[in-house]
């Protein structure tokens, strides 16, 4: 009779997705199986829900709700039930309307008289929390843009969450784990993304238990850091990285880390809050990157690893993260052609440019005719070159600095002498630039490192 009467109920899968995420975390949760074999009673699901009130007799022997569930299970076991959707759990706007959520029982919505009220009052304050939750989410979306606050953004992540109906996971942070167990289940997947959402999910609790108590922000990150650190050490070397991913993302979202882009924006002028989890990356010198954005300078750039942003080149570490991305893995063959170019250029060729650059460096005349000369020499000189030093020479650039600025050169050595020839960069400024070249040439081409 009472499955007869919610057969036009709806399905939330949040519902039995947060649950079953309390109950991973809490496995003695009596209260939370019993919320959630009625889930799966309602869904239809019979078998997993007697699995639900075996599992609660098991840590509560005896329990009257689960006695009764299972007992008329089993008088009912040849019969077949009718498929009925899931009830949707609502809250109301209010704390204690959204208390009620959780503590709503089989006793009370099996009273058929109540039942029909119960579930409209129950879907309607649920979606206007939701509805409420989102406007307020985009509100403080727009103040964080103008005047960024990061405790607010921790605050703003549970809006989210609600706006979304995770309400469980913004009520409180879970009792944690241990870090060696979370590493066991990490390892245990598959897959990147995976791995990193169980790391980020445990950092992110981690921020909703730890806020009450440390107020401070850099107290709070760094109380989360070492968290990170812990699961991180647990883990294997090869698949470490996704601890510092996962914390990469919750500074982006939860922690409200201040990035060193101008006014908060990107290349392109959006915020960076806006940037999707799938798009965004931070280098190590504090920049952060929609990495759909930075892979299209980059390859503008002919596959030259240096931020568009500072002008100075990636570290190594950045250069691994930008390839292995998947909006920057086009890069990786970019990059594989500069180090081409570097093989490419002989030793004779190096002399000669170191040469060239001396005559250059030197020339301290009015009229500059030596360095033209110079330069007319080397750009005959590259022409009768092979045709692949010559595109070495053509494509390549060098990590490089005008010691007058300190500003890094952006030019390849082709670019440089081209612009030297027309009058567009001082004859110093080329002669510094091949200098550094032909030095770096020699350590990285001729020695073979």
């Amino acid at each position: 009779m009472f499955l007869r009467r919610i057969k036009n109920a709806r399905f939330n899968d949040g519902i039995i997705a947060d649950l079953l995420d309390t109950i991973e975390q809490e496995h003695d949760n009596v209260e939370g199986r019993k919320l959630l074999a009625e889930q799966y009673t309602l869904a239809g699901r019979m078998e997993d829900a007697a699995e639900q009130m075996r599992q609660v007799l098991n840590f509560k022997p005896h329990e009257r709700q689960a006695t009764a569930w299972l007992a008329r299970f089993a008088a009912k076991a040849s019969t077949a039930y009718p498929k009925a959707k899931a009830l949707v759990v609502p809250a109301e706007t209010s704390t204690q309307s959204l208390e009620m959520c959780h503590t709503v029982n089989t006793a009370r919505i099996s009273d058929e008289d109540n039942f029909d009220s119960l579930i409209a009052r129950l879907e309607n304050g649920y979606s206007n929390l939701m509805r409420e939750a989102g406007m307020l989410a985009q509100d403080l979306e727009i103040n964080q843009r103008l005047k960024p606050d990061p405790m607010l953004s921790g605050h703003l992540a549970d809006i989210k969450a609600i706006a979304a109906g995770r309400i469980a996971i913004a009520r409180k942070g879970k009792s944690p784990t241990t870090a060696r167990a979370l590493a066991v289940r990490i390892k245990g997947t598959a897959d990147f993304k995976t791995r990193t959402d169980l790391a980020y999910d445990d950092l992110e609790s981690a921020v909703r238990r730890l806020r009450p108590t440390l107020s401070d922000p850099d107290d709070l990150r760094d109380a989360v850091r070492r968290r990170s650190d812990a699961i991180k050490a647990a883990l294997p070397s090869s698949i470490a990285d996704v601890c510092d991913t996962a914390f990469m993302h919750l500074e982006h979202e939860v922690l409200g880390k201040q990035y060193q882009n101008e006014d908060g924006h990107t290349m392109l002028g959006d915020p960076i809050a806006s940037i999707p989890r799938s798009d965004f990356w931070t280098s190590e010198d504090g920049y952060a990157w929609n990495v759909s954005e930075l892979a299209e300078a980059i390859k503008v750039n002919k596959g030259v690893m240096r931020n568009p942003l500072s002008g100075h080149f990636f570290t190594v570490g950045d250069v691994k993260a930008i390839v292995q991305h998947p909006q920057g893995r086009g890069l990786a063959a970019m990059q594989l052609k500069q180090d081409q170019l570097r093989s490419g250029v002989r030793a004779a060729t190096v002399e000669e440019l170191a040469r060239i650059a001396h005559i250059i460096l030197e020339d301290q005349s009015d009229d500059a005719a030596a360095s033209r000369l110079a330069v007319d020499a080397l750009m005959a000189y590259v022409a009768t070159l092979p045709e692949e030093e010559h595109v070495a020479l053509r494509d390549l650039r060098v990590p490089a600095r005008d010691r007058v600025t300190g500003r890094e050169f952006d030019a390849s050595i082709g670019e440089a002498l081209g612009d030297a020839k027309a009058n567009r960069q001082c004859f110093h400024k080329t002669g510094d630039l091949l200098e550094q070249a032909s030095r770096w040439l020699r350590t990285e081409v001729v020695t073979g490192k």
